[in-house]
């Protein structure tokens, strides 16, 4: 469904903006 997906992409969104925080350790690949 649409909120499954939304929440999804909601959680893809939080997950990349830690990975900006660790890019420089590559942990987040």
């Amino acid at each position: 469904t649409e909120g499954a997906a939304n929440k999804v992409a909601d959680i893809i969104l939080e997950i990349g903006a830690k990975c900006i925080s660790c890019t420089l350790h590559l942990i987040c690949l």
